[in-house]
């Protein structure tokens, strides 16, 4: 049966309600009616080629009608089509969830499929609810996210990734979140120079996760761009990530940890150490960690958080320099401060300069 443009133009307009666009201009128009595939290109009823510039909306990594891909559907389909994991396993999604894991980074050790971006989001939100939930902190029922994020588009996605072009019609029906303003350098955020920018956008979330902290049971957000933050601050500044000892595996969004935040900067780590009891294994976790990650360290140093002195405070210097090869840049006395912000960073401050080697941190 082959059917006319006209007819298909006809039963699209009758009958289609196409996403993001405005009905009135589609009707007005004449539709580009794709009829299949070939590699990188669409080709309409007519023959006409167009290069698929966004792979279908974000969807088509291979290209269009690829072999291999279409050999392997049709293996799949003559045994069965779909099969629910509701009460039940079946062979493709057991063996894809293994390859997926061996991809992953260290930790995710799990797979739970969904069937679109939005509805992933969905589940993380859910996930992330139910999480404090039955950890009994039933106050975290709030989310933060970026002002202007995108997420997806049903509710929960939309609460989170609340653009007003595109949700205002339905904001009565969205849970609000808590926005933090991303740092757009770029745009010289409230007229400010670059690295000002970025600074105020960076000290503006930390006080505001800080103050909602009983609130939030989540933040979504895209890893690459905290580690965006840290390319952008590294153009201006040679630094070193500052790491405490034993938080290298600690999730910093979902299952994105430290230790991954520290791969992808690729930049070496300080490891400040607590000198109390407990020091010893947190730190030659951390620093197996970040050898089996192969992780640049210039060295820990010890720091005593509180006065008492006790078995574990004054002989883990000596331990840990027996115990591992990585070298003690300095060890941090007990200091008492007195209230006055900006004295007692002076104290620090120079305190810290004349107790760790800083020529080895930033060799």
């Amino acid at each position: 049966m082959t059917l006319s443009y006209a007819q298909l133009k006809a039963w699209d307009h009758a009958h289609l309600w196409h996403p993001f666009t405005q009905m009135q201009d589609w009707l007005a128009e004449d539709p580009v009616i794709i009829a299949r595939g070939e590699g990188n290109y669409l080709v309409d009823v007519y023959g006409n080629k167009y290069l698929d510039g966004v792979s279908s909306l974000w969807c088509n990594v291979h290209g269009h009608n690829h072999p291999e891909i279409n050999a392997a559907i049709t293996a799949q389909l003559a045994q069965i089509a779909h099969s629910t994991l509701l009460g039940l396993a079946n062979i493709p999604a057991i063996l894809l969830a293994k390859k997926l894991v061996e991809l992953a980074p260290p930790g995710l050790t799990r797979v739970f499929y969904s069937d679109a971006g939005a509805t992933a989001v969905e589940i993380a939100l859910k996930l992330a609810f139910q999480y404090w939930q039955l950890k009994g902190i039933s106050s975290k029922v709030q989310f933060a996210s970026l002002v202007e994020a995108y997420h997806g588009d049903t509710l929960g996605a939309m609460g989170v990734g609340y653009s007003e072009l595109f949700h205002h019609s339905y904001r009565p029906l969205l849970t609000e979140a808590f926005r933090l303003t991303p740092p757009h350098c770029f745009r010289f955020y409230r007229g400010l120079a670059e690295t000002e920018a970025l600074t105020a956008a960076v000290e503006e979330a930390r006080r505001g996760l800080f103050t909602h902290r009983q609130q939030i049971a989540a933040l979504i957000v895209e890893p690459r761009r905290i580690v965006a933050v840290f390319e952008q601050l590294s153009r201006h500044y040679d630094f070193t990530v500052v790491e405490g000892a034993g938080g290298l595996l600690v999730p910093l969004v979902g299952r994105y940890t430290f230790a991954d935040l520290a791969y992808d900067l690729s930049v070496p780590l300080l490891v400040v150490v607590g000198s109390k009891l407990g020091a010893l294994n947190h730190t030659l976790l951390t620093l197996h960690c970040a050898q089996a990650l192969s992780l640049p360290v210039v060295g820990y140093m010890l720091n005593h958080p509180t006065p008492v002195s006790d078995l574990a405070t004054r002989t883990n210097a000596q331990t840990l320099a027996r115990l591992t090869d990585v070298p003690c840049l300095g060890i941090l006395p007990f200091l008492s401060l007195n209230g006055d912000v900006e004295q007692d960073r002076m104290i620090l401050c120079d305190l810290f300069s004349r107790a760790v080697d800083l020529a080895s941190v930033l060799r």
